[in-house]
């Protein structure tokens, strides 16, 4: 009983979505360094969404996530707010008006930055930070293109990123299969009983399933020291 308690426990671990946050702060500042994810591309940004799913969240959810976006972009004056995104909306055009309500298009944000920036530069990106079960979920998207810049979910344990991690290796590896590219393998092998031998392997995995081995050995046998 006590095993299964302890065993539910680290499965769970913490659920805070405080936590959550501290974590996607990590991430984004790996991926900011390591190149995936550059500031130009992203800044000047609309906000569109910071949306608690708890209402214990509802009081310091957007506040923190703000936070945690000007911390890894490093600009406060470059993320823009967008109140009327998620409102329900409401535009005059000739001999039609248009009310419309729920998920916002890019081309709806683009005529909202219009309407609202001044003489400030275009927004480039659009901002979804919303609250999960268990974490948090952010996804950037370009306006101009409409290609998705950064989008992953977010847990206090970064299980989400780990198994991504794992699917993404396991479909890389399928494709490499696929394509019939080869791989190589060096091996070592040692013993002291009951024979004593060093071996030295090179081995070459081809063929459409890799399924063909080609290699070479060098061994030596009772070598004396």
């Amino acid at each position: 009983m006590v095993l299964s308690l302890l065993a539910a426990a680290a499965v769970a671990g913490p659920s805070s979505t405080s936590d959550a946050l501290d974590r996607l702060s990590e991430v984004l500042e790996l991926r900011l360094d390591e190149g995936t994810l550059r500031r130009n591309d992203v800044l000047p940004a609309l906000l569109v969404s910071l949306e608690p799913r708890y209402e214990v969240s509802d009081e310091w959810f957007a506040t923190r996530s703000i936070e945690v976006l000007t911390t890894a972009f490093g600009s406060s004056g470059g993320l823009r707010l967008c109140e009327a995104c998620m409102a329900p909306r409401a535009w005059v055009e000739e001999g039609s008006l248009t009310w419309q309500a729920g998920p916002i298009g890019l081309d709806e944000l683009t005529r909202l930055d219009e309407q609202t920036r001044g003489d400030a530069q275009p927004a480039k990106s659009a901002i979804w930070l919303d609250e999960q079960r268990g974490g948090v979920s952010l996804r950037i998207v370009d306006l101009g293109t409409g290609r998705v810049i950064f989008a992953q979910n977010v847990d206090p344990l970064l299980i989400e990123n780990k198994n991504s991690e794992r699917m993404g290796t396991l479909s890389a590896e399928l494709e490499r299969r696929a394509r019939g590219d080869a791989l190589a393998q060096t091996f070592v092998d040692a013993a002291l009983y009951p024979g004593q031998h060093i071996s030295l392997d090179f081995t070459d995995q081809w063929g459409k399933t890799n399924a063909n081995l080609t290699g070479v050995t060098l061994s030596v046998i009772d070598p004396v020291v």
